[in-house]
């Protein structure tokens, strides 16, 4: 998932058509899965731990309050968000240092993309060792 992706989802959240959809996110050995779900039924993506190249953590500005996001890099140059948002989200946060070897705790970067409000924080939690630099 890109950037324009990334973007049709934030924005389908905010549309009033879209009221009845939800997101999930849900912790599997091999990876995790991210799931939209709405009236019409479930759409399910599968992302694989072996996969990722880089991990940032962001804050989205929605007018009127902050909604902080992890992005996940793949080898294939695709990338997926999960939100705080997202049903599951805090089990899949507590989870990521035992999946994703390296990966910090929460309470070690948290603070730092939440604050200052409504600043973007741009922050890298992680990168795979043998992964290209930005």
């Amino acid at each position: 998932m890109g950037f324009l992706d990334s973007f049709k989802r934030w924005k389908s959240r905010l549309r009033p058509e879209n009221r009845n959809v939800t997101w999930a996110v849900c912790i599997e050995k091999s990876g995790f899965t991210l799931a939209r779900r709405s009236d019409g039924g479930e759409e399910r993506t599968h992302s694989k731990w072996a996969e990722i190249q880089t991990v940032h953590a962001f804050k989205r500005d929605c007018f009127g309050f902050d909604q902080i996001n992890l992005q996940f890099e793949f080898e294939d140059g695709s990338a997926t968000d999960v939100s705080e948002n997202d049903e599951g989200y805090k089990e899949f946060l507590l989870a990521l240092p035992a999946c994703i070897p390296g990966f910090p705790a929460e309470t070690e970067w948290w603070e730092k993309v939440a604050k200052p409000p409504f600043a973007r924080n741009w922050t890298c939690l992680y990168r795979r060792p043998d992964a290209q630099r930005e």
